[in-house]
């Protein structure tokens, strides 16, 4: 019995040895990253450089301490103890953050975020196995108790401190107060799409037109009663193209299957599965939209910072203007946004993603209004620095500002990030809330809350007519607007910001 004892004992401990070593070297491997990624964590950014050389060094230390019989006591409770902060901090985030890239490396990184919590459980289980095993008829249960509850209770308690202090949380407490539309939307339906990878590609003669992230060829046709669904395959010509990040945009009955990485836009009828390149150029892009003879871009400079471009199919001339997204502070994360398109008023909107402010532009990039959000955030809080392979990386978490949205017939709706006065944090939890501006003026016109499915954190959404139509995870729901939003799209009260 003491041999079997000692057995499970030594394999734990080898486990956690192999665990954090593996580890540990893999944060060495490329430290930088590892910095940046915990940097960029909204639970320990503020100590992301002292964490960075504790954790190394912890895990390490732990590693030596097993190895050996007379310190394995002390490195199995410390092993436990380090996995179960390590567990807390995953708990955190899955229920309290937005989402944060691992900072794990290696194969753990590979795994999803409820994996690694899963996986984390397991290995503190085996910890206190292998401590109740290891001190059994040594020391008094008591004593072991104790012992095990302070390992398993400090860490708790550090980690829930860590993320107490952070300023996080705190930067999404604005001053202003929303004026909320009652009974704004009601719910007409939904249907099951079975993944989660669709996109809006677009609308022609009132069915819906979907794109597949992870079936870039295939264009989903959805009926406007969310009723039946039709694929069709589309095959563009020449094929000889190695595409990266193929998408489709759906336009007047027609569809555009572009890749800004190659780059080369192809056109075919909404009857034929068979697209003709139409256009291929030395400029790439990342963002695009598509209006009447002509399209809007957006793309990047030498000197890395974004722009925004325009191509006329008319007279194939090529205008790039790098005035009209204002640079903060790196001219690239500060300026990052949304590029919307609105079928009625046949204009573009741009809509930065860290700042309260979007960009109103005709078919030429003229005309050209800066309109703000209700919001107080005029400045984007981003921190970024330039590794030693040139790439540009985010050093802290961003405060987002305004994460999706579409626009309609001169109204934008925008789906916020920022929670204003008298707001139930709860209901911010359920919901997500879109503000409605004009894209016309200087305009808000009030706020609804949106119902969020279960264990989702983002939604698309797209606007025909009178309904409002919503991505969230597997399904797509359809909902009618009330008369107090469908007045906004002619003419209506509102007040300004």
């Amino acid at each position: 019995m003491k041999n079997y004892r000692n057995l499970v004992i030594i394999l734990i401990s080898y486990a956690y040895i192999f665990l954090f070593c593996y580890a540990a070297v893999s944060k060495l491997i490329d430290f930088e990253l590892f910095q940046l990624q915990l940097g960029q964590s909204p639970i320990i950014s503020t100590y992301a450089g002292f964490i960075s050389y504790f954790v190394i060094t912890i895990e390490l230390l732990i590693c030596g301490l097993l190895v050996f019989n007379n310190t394995r006591s002390t490195g199995l409770y410390l092993s436990t103890g380090l996995m179960v902060a390590f567990t807390v901090y995953i708990y955190l985030i899955l229920n309290y953050a937005d989402n944060i890239p691992c900072s794990c490396g290696g194969v753990l990184e590979k795994m999803t975020w409820s994996q690694h919590f899963i996986f984390n459980l397991i290995f503190v289980l085996l910890g206190i196995i292998a401590i109740a095993l290891n001190n059994a008829r040594k020391i008094a249960i008591k004593t072991t108790v104790l012992k095990l509850s302070s390992s398993i209770i400090l860490p708790i308690l550090l980690v829930v401190m860590l993320f107490s202090s952070s300023d996080y949380m705190s930067k999404k407490e604005n001053p202003f107060i929303r004026k909320f539309i009652p009974h704004a939307i009601e719910k007409e339906g939904s249907i099951n799409l079975g993944v989660n990878s669709y996109y809006f590609a677009g609308v022609s003669n009132d069915t819906l037109y979907l794109g597949n992230r992870t079936s870039p060829f295939l264009l989903t046709s959805v009926d406007s009663e969310l009723k039946t669904m039709k694929e069709f395959p589309i095959a563009p010509q020449p094929n000889h193209y190695l595409f990266k990040r193929p998408q489709l945009f759906v336009n007047d009955g027609a569809y555009f299957l572009f890749d800004g990485t190659i780059p080369v836009i192809f056109k075919g009828d909404l009857n034929n599965k068979i697209a003709r390149l139409i256009l291929q150029k030395e400029f790439y892009f990342d963002l695009l939209n598509v209006g009447d003879n002509h399209l809007v871009f957006r793309s990047q400079t030498k000197n890395k910072g974004l722009i925004l471009g325009q191509f006329d199919f008319n007279n194939s001339t090529l205008q790039l203007s790098d005035s009209i997204l204002q640079k903060q502070t790196d001219g690239f994360f500060d300026v990052d946004g949304s590029l919307l398109h609105d079928p009625i008023l046949k204009n573009h909107v741009y809509v930065y993603r860290y700042r309260n402010q979007f960009v109103v532009m005709d078919n030429s990039l003229q005309n050209i209004k800066y309109h703000s959000t209700i919001d107080t955030v005029s400045v984007a809080k981003v921190q970024s620095q330039e590794l030693s392979n040139g790439q540009n990386k985010m050093n802290a978490p961003p405060l987002v500002v305004n994460s999706n949205g579409a626009v309609y017939d001169g109204v934008l709706f925008n789906i916020s990030n920022i929670i204003g006065r008298f707001e139930d944090p709860k209901q911010w939890q359920n919901s997500f809330i879109i503000d409605l501006y004009s894209t016309k003026e200087q305009l808000y016109f009030g706020s609804f809350y949106l119902p969020k499915a279960d264990g989702t954190s983002n939604a698309k959404i797209f606007i025909n007519k009178n309904y409002l139509y919503v991505l969230q995870e597997n399904e797509m729901l359809k909902y009618s607007f009330a008369q107090n939003v469908l007045k906004h799209f002619s003419n209506g009260e509102s007040r300004k910001p």
